[in-house]
């Protein structure tokens, strides 16, 4: 099934075949480009293009296209910015340009691969590339979320962003800042579990900030460790990022208990038997991993005598 903006683009080159002939179709590769009057950097900008768009390429000199716009006009792109769009390798191109994503792009630009990892995402059948588009697409709105200051959050674009996708972020007070709800990468690391792209998944849920903040609080960071790096640990206790996820662990533990043991004595029943929990869920969950473990076991079990 052709993309539905192809479909527009390629009904375009009927109606200008005689005058222009199509070189070949292009898909924008980069967000915001520039179409400009000449085949030169500096030249006048004619309108600019958005990532995931269609073109006709109707001429090419070394690293330019003259192509053709949806109203007939026509321009110059640089080919850096563009690549020749072959329907039979319409997914492993959708997969290719989401590779481009990076979270240093501004909250514009990082709409632009939103939208068009949507677009890409109806469009693929194939569960591995679907699993890359469906990661990238989330942490493409977990990072625009990010970029949203409270005194903007009810002006344009950003108020109808928050309304759109308003299911899967919250509003992270201390930090000031929406975040994307991790629940959504793990429920999205079950759908792709049995991939290769899970334990990927997994990780990029394990770093998703939660909200709140711990301020130092031993306890409290253990907790926040079990439902990130820790649950991440307890899936792939042999991942290429548990060794990491163990030394945070252990920096965390080093830390917290430089301080008078007594400080986490624990008078609430229920508290201390909530903690007592979540200090042998850890103690099993170190006791798995292929690295050396025994000070932190050590340093669990000396917290936990201590409450």
């Amino acid at each position: 099934m052709l993309p539905v903006l192809l479909i527009a683009v390629l009904s375009t080159t009927v109606i200008v075949e005689a005058a222009q002939q199509t070189l070949a179709v292009l898909i924008v590769t980069k967000p915001s480009t520039s179409i400009l009057a000449a085949p030169q950097a500096k030249a006048a900008t004619v309108t600019k293009v958005k990532l995931g768009e269609f073109l006709n390429a109707i001429e090419k000199q070394q690293n330019w296209y003259k192509v053709q716009l949806p109203n007939q006009k026509v321009g110059w792109i640089e080919a850096k910015s563009v690549r020749e769009f072959k329907e039979d390798l319409a997914q492993q191109t959708y997969l290719d340009i989401a590779k481009y994503y990076n979270n240093e792009l501004s909250f514009l630009h990082t709409i632009e691969y939103i939208d068009f990892l949507s677009r890409a995402i109806a469009e693929t059948t194939a569960k591995d590339v679907l699993a890359e588009l469906e990661l990238t697409k989330f942490l493409a709105i977990g990072n625009a979320a990010s970029q949203i200051e409270l005194d903007k959050a009810n002006r344009p674009p950003y108020k109808g962003f928050l309304k759109q996708y308003e299911k899967i972020l919250v509003y992270s007070e201390p930090g000031g800042i929406w975040l994307l709800k991790s629940d959504v990468l793990w429920q999205l690391h079950k759908k792709y579990a049995t991939l290769g792209t899970g334990e990927k998944i997994a990780w990029a849920a394990a770093e998703n900030p939660l909200p709140g903040e711990c301020e130092g609080d031993l306890l409290c960071n253990l907790h926040y460790f079990r439902q990130t790096q820790g649950r991440y640990l307890a899936l792939y206790p042999k991942g290429p990022k548990a060794s990491g996820a163990l030394q945070n662990l252990r920096e965390t533990l080093r830390e917290g208990l430089s301080v008078n043991l007594q400080d986490y004595k624990l008078d609430n029943k229920e508290e201390k038997a909530e903690t007592l929990k979540l200090l042998n869920e850890l103690i099993d969950i170190v006791s798995k991993l292929p690295f050396e473990n025994k000070d932190v076991i050590g340093m669990l079990r000396k917290l936990a005598d201590s409450l």
